[in-house]
């Protein structure tokens, strides 16, 4: 077969994936629009909303504080796109999303042609159209798709590296990726390293010329904090208290916080702070005291921490989706599509097998599995921090089962047998059984929409379906109450609120608060 030839089949098949991931999507994204939170989205998201209509509206920097948000770039993102749709236009928004996913599964394949060939391409494409987790964030109003399209893209600019616009554009594109997803600077750092660990010519330059770009893209958040604060905040002051919940003497695994601090909370952790120290915290404060407490905490109970460590690398290629902002397992209930898509246990099993094929030139595929890793370690596990390594386990996915193929057909048989016993060890560890699906959070806020348009009984069975997948929930206890207020049955919402206080007051909370009160 030609070159030509082959090229021109190479492009048929990067259409055919664009096209297959943006039908999946598409479909995905129109059986969630009978949510109630299709259109009123609430939770996480909201502070986002808020500040990119205010952005869309001509108040190009509606913040009187250093960021706080967990995503200083994202706003200005939605802002872009409701000048283009509309504000608040969520239907066309997360089109957009879905949209620029779909371009992220075709950036996987030119990864997997260029690096296991073209049956591995194949192979990643149908893994990255189907795969669960990306079409759940696709249609979602979080920075995730975005997040993704930058990091992938960025590894296309600097595994090619032929010229200076290569390492530049793949910066600009790793800054960017930074300011959706601060964490985000883990990676950036250790993609400096990468032409040295690729012993290419000029590896400094290519460095250099990578970080200008890094730089570049990062600067204006940190101008920006400096303008409303006078002190150095790199990208946002929410860094501190998000490492010292990953470390304190209640820290989990995952993410845990007492129900109390919910909401806001940046705002509710500077409170708790100002409680503890009993004082006035500036913003900028905040951050600092946060980690201050949490090395302490590490210092004193080395054992615990070291113990979190393998925790968290467990929950971090278990099956389990932990998420927040939205919930994968609601969506479940709801998409045709997502009950039928790839879960990250199979996922992780066969990249696995991709991943045991070393190679120095593969370097560029480790290292955004490592920086997840990292930053879970350093942090917590929720399913979105582990989301940057996902395209690139992909791209191993393909590599692993095309060798695996290969083998086969040519009756290698003892030869694909280690990759395939490693597969099957992958898929058990993914797969044991860490944590309980919940939903609650949002079936609880579905019942909100629902009261807030007066369908009270829809609201009441929501908020039931809530209690069921989470009994301890107090949240739900909280709006269950003030349903029943408006219903004027006025016994049952005060003993809604009186469990929704006894469960916000409870040991954990005062715990919590006792720590940082400790010297």
């Amino acid at each position: 077969m030609s070159v030509e030839k082959q090229e021109a089949i190479k492009k048929t098949t990067l259409f055919a994936v664009f096209f297959l991931a943006l039908v999946v999507r598409l479909i995905h994204n129109g059986s969630m629009m009978a949510s109630p939170l299709y259109d009123f989205p609430l939770g996480g998201h909201v502070p986002y909303l808020v500040f990119a209509q205010k952005i869309a509206n001509g108040n190009l920097f509606p913040f009187d504080a250093p960021f706080s948000i967990n995503s200083p770039l994202y706003p200005y993102i939605l802002a872009f796109l409701y000048r283009i749709v509309g504000v608040e236009n969520f239907f066309l928004v997360r089109i957009c999303g879905v949209l620029a996913d779909s371009l992220t599964c075709v950036f996987i394949v030119m990864l997997a042609f260029r690096h296991f060939g073209f049956l591995a391409g194949i192979i990643s494409g149908m893994v990255a159209a189907f795969y669960g987790p990306m079409v759940f964030y696709a249609s979602e109003l979080t920075p995730v798709p975005y997040t993704l399209f930058l990091i992938t893209l960025s590894i296309l600019f600097l595994d090619r590296g032929k010229g200076i616009w290569d390492c530049v554009l793949s910066g600009i594109f790793m800054g960017l990726a930074v300011g959706t997803r601060p964490n985000l600077v883990v990676l950036g750092v250790l993609l400096m390293t990468a032409p040295f660990l690729l012993k290419r010519k000029i590896a400094w330059f290519q460095s250099a010329l990578f970080g200008i770009g890094v730089i570049a893209m990062i600067l204006p958040i940190t101008i920006a904090n400096y303008t409303v604060s006078g002190k150095f905040i790199l990208l946002t002051g929410s860094a501190g208290h998000n490492f010292y919940i990953g470390h304190n003497p209640q820290s989990t695994a995952g993410y845990s916080l007492p129900a109390a601090f919910d909401g806001d909370i940046f705002k509710n952790m500077k409170n708790l702070a100002q409680k503890a120290e009993n004082r006035v915290f500036e913003d900028h404060e905040v951050s600092p005291y946060y980690m201050k407490k949490a090395f302490l905490h590490i210092f004193s109970s080395p054992s615990k921490e070291l113990s979190l460590l393998w925790q968290r690398f467990l929950a971090s290629v278990n099956d389990h989706e932990a998420t927040t902002y939205a919930n994968y397992y609601y969506q479940e209930e709801i998409s045709p599509v997502l009950d039928h898509c790839m879960g990250f246990g199979l996922l992780f099993s066969i990249a696995v097998m991709g991943m045991l094929q070393a190679r120095r030139q593969r370097i560029l595929l480790f290292l955004p599995v490592l920086a997840s890793f990292l930053t879970i370690f350093l942090f917590f596990y929720i399913a979105r921090l582990r989301m940057p390594m996902v395209p690139f386990l992909i791209v191993f996915a393909g590599g692993g089962v095309s060798f695996v193929i290969s083998c086969v057909k040519n009756h290698q048989f003892k030869r694909a047998l280690p990759y395939c016993l490693a597969g099957i060890a992958g898929y058990g560890i993914s797969t044991v059984k860490l944590a309980e699906a919940d939903a609650s959070n949002e079936w609880n806020k579905a019942g909100v929409v629902l009261r807030l348009q007066k369908k009270y009984g829809a609201a009441e069975k929501a908020f039931l379906e809530a209690m069921r997948a989470n009994p301890n929930n107090p949240n739900v206890y909280l709006n269950l109450g003030v349903l029943y207020d408006s219903l004027e049955k006025h016994q049952k919402a005060k003993e809604a609120y009186a469990r929704a206080k006894a469960l916000m007051t409870g040991e954990k909370t005062a715990q919590f608060i006792e720590h940082l009160k400790a010297k």
